[in-house]
């Protein structure tokens, strides 16, 4: 084909990748910066299409309608930098039903903070980058509208393209797996969710329907006998440590020495695997699907339940007299929807109050958290006439989030995690030495899970003269970049108790002796461990069996 030729096709489809690069674009964690996605979008599709049509209307129609399209165009720019970057960086999603409520108070509180000239310029700075950001895509759409969409329509390789793209797109919406490397997480539904969300809030009757059946959080926690319960999710923690010998041999020492320590405090463990509602991110879907026994794997139905008052674990643990506790270090910003689990005091970034060497994005050390809130919230060390109730301390762990590096050290000596020095200089400068490295990140995580393995049993050691028992589970797998594709959604799941006649009715229901369970013919789903834990906690006299609207 001449040079002429060709120049026409490359220009063409080079403009329809720039137009769907500025629709699938991805955040550069942990920034608030963003990274191309060269995967292809549904907002471009359904974009591309719109031009597609314009291309045989009249020229003053033309006009007009690529004149709303870029509007409409601008604002998915807009609400996909939204939406990658609210998980980054404040470790949850942004909800158009709870940050619509909060938001004059957010922008009252961030302006409070503002020197004056600051405030008089942030506004039109916005409002100027919003004009920039219009201005371009409009040039975008127009230049494309010109040298692009007519060739792909007059062309057959232009129309079989199209064709593809939109059959790979609609496998993808179907929830075909296998496109998921070429297909980009949709906005469009979304926020289509988001506004489905708002509307159907407003009917309880019509989310009671929408949403299944939740357990009847009916345990008496008899088998608790008083004791403090620790629910930990650790974070990536996936079953890839269990069956992929890139993973399980590296940390096979690590997983005996954790045991080996649980049974010199005087101690058994039991484990078994569940199915995470999530893969590679998203913890809070399982964080919900567990606390809540709910089926959280889409994403809007998470939101439907939030904004119920449906019964969960940390509600039920509550009427038995116990001191709950929300641990999650990884959240930054204010969290209006986690009043469904009634937190009697909610532990975030703010309130632990670290002021030691920060580590990574997320900051604060696994380690330090456990020992802030063991010294603000004290547990009533098995002493029956302690003033304090018992606690039920849930901890979604940070310290083992991609990219795994810097990763903290681990102190031996706890008394110094909230002292002046919380670790030796030279310790520290080794640990922040080594920067995230992307393409790299298989050592990284063996690292980060030994970390978890190594404060874990130094907790176990603490908890017993209290009697605690403690629950501890992976969130999700880590990301594909990590472990391969197609790797299974499984996660572990221990429970570590000193009453063997727990120890003995977990092993009924499904527990395996130790810390590596085999992997179960047909797997259990996160909210379905709920159920079990129920059961586990039932006196000889509760019925745990019972499901309620």
């Amino acid at each position: 084909m001449p040079l002429q030729g060709i120049r026409p096709i490359a220009l063409a489809l080079g403009l329809a990748l720039l137009l769907n690069a500025v629709l699938s674009f991805d955040n550069l964690w942990p920034t608030p910066a963003i990274r191309p996605d060269s995967r292809i979008s549904l907002e471009f599709l359904l974009v591309w299409l719109a031009l597609l049509g314009i291309v045989g209307l009249p020229a003053n129609a033309a006009r007009r309608a690529t004149g709303w399209l870029a509007v409409l165009v601008t604002t998915l720019v807009v609400g996909r930098y939204l939406d990658v970057t609210a998980p980054a960086l404040f470790g949850r999603p942004i909800s158009l039903y709870w940050d619509g409520r909060e938001l004059p108070d957010v922008v009252g509180q961030l302006a409070a903070h503002l020197p004056t000239w600051q405030k008089l310029v942030i506004g039109p700075a916005v409002i100027a980058a919003l004009w920039l950001l219009h201005r371009g895509v409009q040039a975008l759409l127009r230049v494309t509208l010109v040298h692009a969409a007519p060739l792909a329509r007059r062309t057959f390789a232009g129309r079989a393209l199209t064709v593809a793209a939109g059959l790979l797109v609609a496998a993808n919406l179907a929830g075909a797996e296998q496109t998921w490397p070429y297909v980009s997480r949709p906005l469009v539904t979304g926020w289509m969710n988001q506004i489905r969300i708002v509307l159907q809030a407003m009917d309880p009757a019509l989310i009671g329907s929408t949403l299944p059946a939740s357990p009847a959080f009916s345990a008496d926690l008899a088998p608790l006998h008083g004791g403090d319960f620790y629910l930990i999710f650790s974070e990536s923690y996936g079953a890839a440590t269990l069956d992929d010998p890139a993973f399980s041999r590296p940390l096979q020492q690590d997983r005996a020495r954790l045991a080996g320590r649980i049974a010199s405090a005087g101690a058994e463990v039991v484990s078994m695997r569940v199915r995470s509602p999530t893969f590679g991110g998203a913890s809070w879907l399982a964080h919900a699907a567990l606390l809540s026994g709910v089926d959280t794997r889409d994403p809007a139905r998470y939101q439907f339940l939030l904004t119920t008052d449906r019964d969960n674990l940390p509600r039920m643990f509550n009427r038995q007299g116990y001191r709950t506790l929300g641990v999650i270090p990884g959240l930054r910003t204010r969290w209006p929807e986690g009043r469904f689990y009634a937190w009697d005091r909610l532990f975030d970034s703010r309130t632990l109050d670290y002021r030691g060497p920060e580590f990574g994005y997320w900051r604060i050390p696994d380690q330090y958290t456990v020992a802030k809130v063991e010294t603000d919230e004290p547990g009533h060390g098995g002493d029956p006439a302690a003033s304090r109730p018992p606690r039920f301390l849930f901890f979604a762990t940070i310290s083992s989030h991609i990219p795994f590096r810097p990763l903290p050290p681990f102190q031996p000596q706890w008394n110094r995690l909230l002292g002046p020095e919380p670790f030796d200089p030279e310790l520290v400068a080794d640990s922040l030495a080594k920067q995230p490295d992307w393409l790299n990140l298989q050592q990284p995580y063996i690292e980060s899970i030994r970390y978890s393995f190594a404060w874990l049993a130094d907790l176990v050691d603490r908890s017993r003269p209290g009697g605690a028992t403690l629950l501890v589970l992976g969130d999700h797998q880590p990301a594909a970049s990590v472990i391969g594709q197609n790797a299974a959604w499984d996660v572990p799941v221990h429970l570590i108790s000193s009453d063997p006649t727990l120890i003995a009715r977990a092993r009924r229901l499904g527990f395996q002796d130790g810390l590596a369970p085999a992997a179960p013919a047909q797997g259990l789903g996160m909210h379905e461990l709920t159920r079990i834990l129920i059961d586990v906690l039932s006196g000889p006299t509760s019925d745990a069996r019972q499901h309620q609207p």
